[in-house]
């Protein structure tokens, strides 16, 4: 498109640059929109091309707007703030939409400073994405060139941070105010003298040259040599030190140019002030100081890539760069204006020397510490600074000789072109000639005196790791006896090792007392180890053996305190050298008749390898001794090399004796080639291979002398050349003969008599070996495949033979041994209906079987014989006797016989194992019992079954039908097994029988432990038959508690737990009784007593947990009811102390509900989930109830004022009326003297339902006294009352229920009298005893006294009423009492009671009545 803002690419760069710039992307787009051509030359490629776009956001005039985003241009301001640059990676192609990614790489600038976004991208950024060296780039490169690399990118990560120290480096001197910049701006000459005649104006600008003199004199008094710097500081300092103060000076300067400094000093000039005076001379001082500055740093800049090698490099590049630098230090020495002094060029040289110290120590020290590098390793790199410190002495002293030349030269041709008048001399700054001079001689200890002590310290380094090395090679060599030396050596480094400091710290003398003492102790060590190579050489006999340890010693020992003594050692050797010479000579004496036979060599061979041996001991001595001119050249040597060759010459002529009587014997030897191949032993007749031993000998001897490099006859060589046949042969032969001895061996012995005519074929075949042929014939071969074609077809013969015999008639014969006829699984019992229907099943598949194996043995039989007759022979044709096969043939069918009876044997005896009885019982087993029988509830017995008759019924079928199996087996054709069949041969057998007899009792011994078993069952039989309900009752009849219950519940649990316990199977010899069924019976019937118990727990629990759930409701919806009045408040108040009282007995109430529905838990008993979470619940329940009473209280708090107010006002009106209503109750109430009980008891209930309602009001009142803190009003009117209504509540109580009982007993019909007539009396009776009890203040009353009279009347009248009721009351006597009485006593009328008969007055005429 045409329009930036329209092109993707665009939409790009302002989607990068938004966030950066922390300003929203349409404003960025905005922008790119305005700046259209600049912004279509970065990113196009034709027209002008640019390769970069900066952005950057100008803070907004106004505080709160956001700022503007704007591109940086050369018209444009410079970048002052935040910004964001853009640059393309190829200029030549245009940016698309696709790649723009790939395409433009960009960044961000903080604080207005490119060159700052900068280094920190490198020093955060890149610096460590290079060395992490994630795609191994460096691989690629050399290691000096990736070092340069890395050289050169920390260099200009270094200059990136100077500049920015530079740009930020400067002072920043006092600003003028408002007014003076102003002033500035305006420029006039008449607004400054008009400022200068203004005393304020002028004392501001005094105090801003002030400041400006203060801060300035500070920095002109920080010169070079005030400045207090470590010792081992750099070069490099000295350049930074210089670059700061130029930077400094120059920002001076630069800010002083500015028009309100200007305006300053204009005033001040005008205003003629003395401060100006001060600030000229001190601007005089800072314009030489930048001089000064600006020259240091441009010829200390030309030294700066000669001292970068002091950094970065090694000693050897340093030693390499040196005269460079110190040439150029020479040169800036002979034309520095200002740095040429002898103090800064000293310090200059001081710290170069310091940096290679530096340096040395951490070329020393790269890899790792002193310690733990290899020593050779370590003493080059510290003989590399060794020359190092040699080679800058050196070119120190040449450059100063240069130099020296140079000044003279200077000075000559100074003069001459004086004279002439060529060249005029330079002049000062005053205007005098000035000829400086170039001597390059400086303070060279204040120079090289560092280095002087490092060189000494590296000295000692070296002397010391060398000798470390040496013993350290001492030791690779496992000298035996070094142990105690190398020891105390270790130990002296370690202990010098566990100094703490550094070896390379040259300022540190603790090292060098140190090395003292460690060259003490190496001092002494080295005596010792003189010592032991003393001791070594004294012992060794063998001058062989002491050569190899000079040599050893030699290459080892470098010191030449050691390297002395050990050339006197080669002396001693040689003189000892005689005594091996003699020792020869003495062995050679002794053993020449019979010398020491060597390992696995011949005779000949070995005695000559035995001169040899002697020769070889004194001769490469001999030869190393030759080798030393010098010691040679003596008298002595001429006297040993006599010796010598003397004994030399000796043993060759032994050497040349043996090797002439073998060559004529070899002849001899070779007589043995003609005799036959084979031959028979005489004494065990076996055939062996006829092959003389001296043919071997003389094999062995010429190989061996050949190897030794002697002269052998062709004789010899001729039977060499033959040696591979003979052994070929020999090895054939004695193959064939094994393998026809292995082949007989395999005959089996019962087939042997049938082979005989095979094996004397065999033998034909064999008889040319031992009779015609020699081991010089040349058919041997055709002799030998002879042999190897008879016995192959001997080897095939017996090996069919072998198979028929082994898999077709043995293993028939062991397949019918082994032939179970009973299946009977050790890790199973049965039933004994499946063990009938398995064992049928089981034999008949066995007996056609065993049939079929019966007819494959005689087929196999049949088929061995046709094999043996009818093989074919080549030299014997003789036929195979007719009596052995008969006896083959009997032979196996007697086997097949065996087979089929031990089979038989074996399933009986099986039977009698497994169904025998056992001692063992319980449900312990070591084989798993026979019958799985079942233990049954059969009420009222314990029964099993099946019984034990059906099961020995069953065991006396199976083993009938284990002997019917032999009865399908066919009689083989021919004359075996004396033409009887086989099951008879097996049924007369006498084991046969005495197993089938054992068979028919096998489960009597179980009888008697079965019975014992059942009756272990007969303690459990009260579960059914005893009467659960009676028991039951019996049980609620004593009241339990919960303990009771919990027993109770406790009995039936154990009972169960017990019938648990009851072994699922016991084990009685055979049988396996399984007590699944009884055990189930027992259960039900236990359960069936517990669930009773339960039930009742359970009932009972449920009705306290309602009982308590329902006061937990009510309460609950009492403390919810409103509080309105006193009475509200007294009920709440009652409701509150119920609660309180419910608290203290909480555990009382809902312990035994949670401790009954727990035992009902843990018992198992199923309870409905309703009742579990209320129970759960209870404590949560008494929580919120108690919140409910705490929000009461404090509601009631709340209402205290208008109560209490209420409430003093209704006691007063109270107490008025308590005392009215005492005056009634005194005038009117029940104990009013002359009142009929009858009223009596109309107004005591009056006077009760009046007292109530005072009642209730005196303890609403009292308890909203206690609420609200007042003091408890008395009322001892109603207290009296109270107790007075009590006690005649409790008359009249006792009077009303006297006068109803009576008056029931009254209307009683007579014929009902006398049962109750005993009831009557012991009523009556108590009613008199609670008279008795009344209370003395109540026997006066007229209710009281009625009462006793209505009692003892009535009892008194009882008696007679008894009497009256005997049976033999007549109707006569009912007259007579009629006469008596004058009362009609109709006792026949149904409707005659006792209060018509007590009318009579009986008590009137009790004498005439009894």
């Amino acid at each position: 498109t045409t329009e930036v803002a329209m092109d993707a690419r665009a939409r790009w760069l302002a989607r990068v640059a938004a966030p950066a710039l922390d300003v929203d992307a349409a404003d960025v787009e905005a922008c790119l929109n305005d700046a259209q051509l600049a912004v279509r030359a970065f990113l196009n490629a034709e027209g002008p091309r640019h390769t970069k776009l900066v952005l950057t956001a100008i803070p907004h005039p106004q505080a709160g707007r956001k700022p503007t985003v704007a591109v940086v241009t050369d018209e444009r301001p410079a970048l002052g703030g935040r910004g964001v640059y853009f640059c393309r990676v190829d200029p030549d192609k245009a940016a698309t939409a696709q790649a723009i990614e790939s395409e433009i790489t960009f960044g961000t600038i903080i604080d207005g400073l490119a060159i700052d976004g900068l280094q920190r991208f490198m020093e955060g950024v890149m610096v460590p994405s290079l060395k992490a060296d994630v795609y191994a780039w460096s691989k690629r490169m050399s290691k000096p060139d990736h070092a340069d690399f890395f050289l050169s990118l920390n260099k200009c990560a270094t200059s990136l941070a100077s500049a920015i120290a530079g740009l930020r480096g400067g002072m920043e001197l006092a600003k003028p105010g408002e007014e003076l910049r102003q002033l500035a701006a305006s420029g006039s000459a008449s607004t400054i003298s008009r400022a200068a005649e203004d005393s304020a104006v002028v004392t501001e600008c005094e105090d801003i040259v002030e400041d400006w003199c203060t801060q300035t004199g500070r920095l002109l008094y920080d010169k070079d040599e005030n400045r207090i710097e470590p010792e081992d500081t750099g070069p490099s300092t000295e350049l930074e030190y210089w670059r700061s103060r130029m930077t400094k000076l120059n920002s001076i300067t630069e800010q002083l140019k500015q028009p309100e400094c200007k305006a300053v000093i204009s005033v001040l000039g005008l205003a003629k002030s003395r401060v100006l005076k001060r600030w000229k001379a001190l601007d005089i001082q800072v314009t030489d100081a930048t001089n000064e500055a600006k020259d240091n740093v441009k010829y200390l800049s030309t030294l700066e890539k000669y001292i970068e090698p002091l950094y970065a490099g090694s000693p050897a590049s340093i030693a390499d760069s040196l005269p460079a630098l110190l040439t150029n230090v020479r040169m800036m020495q002979a034309v520095a204006r200002y740095y040429n002094t002898e103090r800064r060029m000293t310090t200059l040289l001081r710290k170069i020397t310091n940096q290679m110290i530096q340096n040395c120590r951490e070329y020393v020290e790269a890899e790792a510490p002193c310690w733990d590098q290899p020593a050779p390793q370590l003493i080059a790199r510290l003989e590399t600074c060794l020359k190092l410190h040699e080679s800058y002495r050196d070119q120190y002293e040449r450059t100063r000789e240069a130099a020296s030349r140079s000044t003279a030269e200077l000075t000559t041709g100074l003069g001459a072109s004086g004279r002439a008048g060529a060249e005029a001399p330079r002049a000062n700054g005053n205007g005098h000639a000035v000829l400086r001079s170039t001597s390059f001689e400086f303070n060279e200890q204040a120079i090289f005196g560092r280095f002087e002590l490092f060189a000494r310290r590296v000295e000692k380094l070296i002397d010391m790791f060398g000798t470390i090395d040496q013993f350290e090679l001492l030791s690779k060599h496992k000298i035996e006896g070094l142990d105690v030396v190398l020891s105390n050596f270790y130990s002296v480094v370690e202990e010098l090792r566990r100094k703490p400091y550094d070896l390379l710290d040259y300022q540190l003398n603790q090292f060098d007392r140190d090395y003292l003492e460690f060259s003490a102790n190496i001092h002494e060590l080295e005596s010792s180890l003189q010592g032991f190579i003393n001791h070594s050489f004294d012992s060794i006999s063998s001058t062989e053996n002491a050569l190899m340890l000079l040599k050893q010693f030699q290459v080892i020992m470098q010191r030449e305190s050691l390297k002395d003594d050990l050339d006197s050692k080669l002396n001693l050797i040689f003189t000892n050298f005689t005594a091996d010479l003699e020792a020869v000579q003495r062995i050679y004496e002794k053993h020449k008749a019979n010398p020491a036979p060597m390992r696995n060599a011949p005779p000949v061979a070995g005695n000559v390898a035995w001169a040899r041996h002697l020769i070889r001991r004194i001769e490469e001595p001999m030869r190393k001794f030759r080798a030393n001119v010098s010691l040679m050249a003596t008298r002595e040597a001429k006297k040993i090399s006599k010796m010598y060759n003397k004994i030399a010459r000796t043993i060759m002529e032994f050497e040349m004796l043996w090797h002439l009587a073998w060559t004529k014997s070899v002849e001899a030897s070779k007589v043995g080639l003609h005799a036959t191949l084979l031959v028979v032993h005489p004494a065990d007749k076996k055939i062996y291979v006829n092959f003389d031993r001296e043919i071997l000998q003389l094999l062995r001897e010429t190989k061996c002398l050949l190897r030794m490099g002697v002269d052998v006859p062709d004789e010899a060589q001729s039977v060499l050349l033959v040696e591979p046949k003979l052994k070929a042969y020999y090895n054939k032969l004695s193959y064939a003969l094994n393998e026809y001895e292995a082949v007989t061996a395999r005959i089996n012995p019962l087939t042997r008599p049938l082979l005989k005519p095979h094996l004397a074929d065999m033998e034909a075949v064999l008889q040319p070996g031992m009779v015609t042929l020699t081991w010089t014939s040349m058919n041997i071969d055709a002799y030998v495949h002879s042999i190897h074609a008879a016995l192959f077809k001997l080897n095939d013969l017996v090996s069919k033979i072998q198979d028929l015999i082994e898999n077709r008639i043995d293993r028939n014969v062991t397949l019918v041994t082994a032939m179970e006829l009973v299946d009977l699984r050790a890790d199973e019992s049965y039933t004994l209906d499946r063990f009938v229907a398995m064992q049928e099943k089981h034999m008949k598949d066995q007996v056609v079987s065993m049939r079929s194996k019966s007819m494959e043995v005689e087929a196999a039989v049949n088929d061995l014989i046709h094999l043996i007759q009818t093989f074919p022979r080549e030299h014997v044709q003789d036929e195979v006797p007719e009596e052995e096969i008969r006896k083959i043939r009997a032979h196996f069918a007697h086997e097949l016989y065996a087979g089929v009876l031990k089979a038989t044997a074996a399933s009986l005896n099986r039977i009698k194992e497994r169904v025998g009885s056992r001692t063992s019982g319980g449900f312990l087993y070591l084989e798993r019992p026979f019958f799985d029988v079942q233990v049954e509830l059969e009420i009222p017995h314990v029964v099993m079954k099946p019984t034990l008759v059906d099961i020995q019924g069953a065991i006396n079928r199976c083993s009938r039908s284990i002997l019917a199996c032999s009865k399908t087996i066919p009689i083989w054709d021919g004359e075996v097994l004396g033409g009887q069949p086989m099951y008879e041969l097996i049924a007369k057998d006498r084991d046969i029988i005495k197993t089938v007899l054992l068979l028919t009792g096998s489960i009597e011994g179980a009888k008697r432990q079965v019975y014992d078993y059942l009756q272990t069952f007969i303690k459990y039989d009260w579960l059914w038959k005893g009467n659960m309900q009676q028991a039951y009752e019996a049980f609620m009849a004593k009241d339990p508690s919960l303990e009771d219950f919990e027993s109770e519940l406790k009995r039936y649990v154990d009972v169960e737990v017990e019938i648990t316990k009851i072994a699922p199977v016991h084990n009685i010899g055979a049988l396996s009784l399984e007590t699944g069924p009884l055990k189930n019976s027992l259960m039900a019937e236990a359960n069936a007593w517990k669930s009773q118990c339960a039930q009742n727990l359970h009932r009972k629990a449920k009705e306290e947990l309602d009982r308590i759930s329902q006061w937990l409701h009510d309460m609950n919806r009492n403390l919810k009811r409103e509080v309105n009045d006193l009475d509200d408040v007294r009920a709440a108040v009652n409701y509150l102390e119920s609660l309180r009282d419910k608290e203290a007995n909480l555990d009382a109430d809902f312990g035994p509900v949670e401790d009954m529905y727990g035992l009902l838990s843990r018992y198992d008993v199923p309870v409905p989930k309703e009742e579990t979470d209320v129970v759960t619940d209870l404590r949560y329940s008494w929580k919120k109830l108690k919140k409910l009473a705490s929000e009461l209280q404090e509601h009631l708090s709340k209402m205290q004022a208008p109560f209490k107010k209420n409430l003093v006002r209704n006691i007063k009106l109270f107490v008025v009326d308590v005392v009215q209503f005492r005056n009634d109750f005194e005038a009117q109430g029940p104990g009013v003297p002359g009142v009929a009980p009858q009223d009596a008891e109309e107004r005591l209930r009056k006077f009760q339902r009046l007292f109530e309602e005072r009642e209730r009001k005196w303890d609403a009142y009292s308890a909203g006294e206690r609420l609200f803190g007042l003091q408890v009003t008395e009322y001892p009117d109603l207290e009296k009352t109270k107790q007075e209504l009590q006690l005649l509540e409790k008359l009249y109580n006792l009077y009303g229920a006297v006068i109803s009982t009576v008056g029931e007993y009254n209307e009683m019909p007579w014929t009902e009298v006398p049962a109750n007539l005993d009831a009557m009396v012991t009523k009556i009776s108590e009613f008199q005893l609670s008279v008795r009890k009344m209370p003395k203040a109540l026997r006066e009353w007229d209710a009281f006294v009625e009462l006793k009279r209505t009692i003892d009347t009535f009892l008194e009248s009882l008696p007679l009423v008894q009497q009256l009721t005997h049976p033999g009351m007549r109707v006569r006597h009912w007259d007579q009492l009629c006469e008596v009485s004058q009362h009609d006593l109709a006792v026949q009328s149904e409707t005659f009671t006792l209060q018509d008969l007590l009318n009579a007055n009986l008590l009137e005429y009790r004498d005439d009545v009894e």
